[in-house]
């Protein structure tokens, strides 16, 4: 623990309820400048806001001690305090501190990020007409729905599986549709009131692209709000797979290829962001739905502490969540590795030479050996950097 000896918060502080709860509502604190937070149970809000208004870079800790007893009958441990904003990146002048980096960033990949500040005006035009796409998209979902439901719509899995150039052209697609994506969030966000920051691109662990926008103020919306902006993304995804349908179920020959590889490209975005299980558009819904902040976070701890025993509802579902990430995901990469061996030893005892199996199975090469040149190239960088 890195002691702060006049810690001093970054930004304007704010309050919001987090979650409304039947054993007592949560409560959000942090600050839009830093983009962080905290959440605190209904009992302690006051005392916590409180302690960190106090923390203006002009009181010592052990002064802000003093006052906080002056103030309160209750006690607050303020070192303690001032060690969890620090590593919650509430606190100026800390960002040199080393920390682990969390789940979410050992997941990504970062390689650029871009600014949003021109492109706030655009956000507000289209938020301004929003029901009226919405409500296009939706005829047109519908349409793209029926057409599957009447077997209009077919996957040429061994051409898709075979075919080099399919790589590029569905790296290309995803990420188009991976800014349609992002792009829906900081509109809807924008609906909202809030001002959608930076759009950061990455790879996703050593195989995918990915992106994501930072809003600040997010957690100080209504669940509701929160809500809508998480799953405009998906929707979006939606949007673009039922367009390449109608491309797929119109055109022939590459045309028809691209609106396969369009659809199928979508419709993993969507299920990927649908899953819960990791650090997804569906994750954060989940937890708004549930009323737990932190769910994956806390679930894989209760995991490694399961002869802890509480009776709490939340303590249970988060533990119950941590069961069924692991089981998932387990199950999911058993079965990939299942598939995939499959696949290699009806090649090999087909008498097909090790040339024809690289050939018919280069897809599934080409992206894990592209994401981890990738992330081994960042992390030369990063490392020359410090040095």
């Amino acid at each position: 623990m890195m002691m702060v000896n006049r810690p001093k918060i970054l930004g304007t502080l704010q309050m919001e309820v987090l979650f409304k709860r039947c054993d007592g509502n949560l409560y959000c604190i942090g600050t839009i400048e830093s983009d962080h937070y905290i959440s605190v149970p209904e009992y302690n809000a006051p005392l916590i806001f409180h302690a960190l208004s106090l923390m203006n870079g002009y009181r010592s800790i052990a002064e802000l001690q003093a006052r906080m007893d002056r103030d309160f009958e209750r006690r607050v441990d303020v070192v303690k305090l001032v060690d969890i904003c620090r590593r919650e990146g509430l606190l100026t002048g800390c960002k040199s501190i080393k920390e682990p980096m969390d789940e979410f960033h050992t997941m990504l990949t970062e390689l650029a990020s871009f600014s949003l500040t021109g492109a706030q005006q655009i956000f507000e035009v289209v938020a301004n007409a929003l029901p009226f796409l919405i409500f296009g998209m939706l005829c047109i979902d519908a349409t793209a729905v029926y057409f599957v439901g009447t077997g209009h719509v077919g996957i040429p899995w061994s051409e898709y599986m075979a075919n080099p150039l399919i790589f590029p052209v569905a790296w290309a697609i995803q990420v188009l549709s991976i800014l349609l994506h992002e792009f829906s969030h900081a509109v809807v966000a924008k609906r909202h009131g809030l001002r959608p920051k930076v759009v950061t691109l990455c790879v996703f662990y050593y195989f995918g692209l990915a992106m994501y926008v930072s809003t600040p103020g997010i957690y100080f919306k209504a669940p509701r709000d929160r809500l809508a902006i998480w799953c405009a993304g998906i929707f979006s995804n939606a949007f673009l797979s039922a367009i390449f349908i109608f491309i797929q179920y119109t055109c022939r020959g590459i045309w028809y290829l691209i609106g396969t590889i369009g659809m199928i490209v979508n419709l993993g975005i969507i299920a990927s962001n649908m899953l819960p299980v990791l650090y997804s558009d569906g994750y954060y819904v989940l937890s708004t739905l549930l009323k737990i902040p932190n769910l994956r976070k806390y679930s894989i701890w209760n995991l490694k502490n399961i002869s802890r025993r509480s009776c709490s509802r939340v303590w249970a579902v988060r533990l119950i969540y941590g069961l069924v990430v692991v089981c998932v995901l387990g199950a999911f990469v058993l079965m990939q590795i299942t598939a995939i061996g499959a696949s290699v030893m009806q090649t090999v005892s087909s008498g097909s030479s090790w040339a024809e199996l690289i050939r018919s199975h280069i897809n599934l090469l080409l992206a894990p050996i592209l994401g981890i040149g990738i992330r081994a190239i960042t992390w030369f960088r990063r490392y020359r950097y410090k040095v």
